[in-house]
């Protein structure tokens, strides 16, 4: 039996290999999707994010893609439990790993995408630590 730190090791490689999940494909992830999908997948129940409305107040499932790529089970068995949460340990590395390269690229004077929904803006890093907008 491997442990679990094996099993996410090989679904990482799995979802880059099989699925063609590059480090530059995740790069793109720049608003936590990653970790939202891993965090829907380790939970034991279905989570909802509230949304607040000007007369309502909505509960939304909070899985960032496309429902096709979405692999939770409503009633897991073991096996399929540690599926989930083997999915959601590869997904975790992926974004530290996303956020490591981040670091690196900041630390070394490259630019900055802030995304923001409405519209993306480029900023430059200074080597003085402020960001120009």
């Amino acid at each position: 039996m491997e442990s679990g730190a094996k099993l996410i090791e090989n679904e990482r490689r799995r979802q880059m290999e099989k699925e063609g999940w590059t480090a530059d494909h995740d790069d793109e992830h720049v608003n936590g999707e990653m970790a939202a999908a891993a965090v829907c997948y380790a939970s034991p129940e279905s989570i909802y994010v509230k949304r607040e409305h000007e007369r309502f107040v909505g509960f939304v499932d909070p899985w960032p893609w496309d429902k096709n790529w979405d692999k939770r089970h409503d009633y897991p068995n073991t096996d399929q439990k540690i599926e989930m949460l083997v999915k959601a340990g590869a997904l975790i590395a992926a974004e530290i790993d996303r956020l490591l390269r981040q670091k690196d690229k900041e630390e070394n004077g490259a630019k900055l995408v802030f995304f923001n929904p409405r519209k993306i803006e480029e900023v430059g890093y200074e080597d003085d630590g402020d960001i120009d907008f």
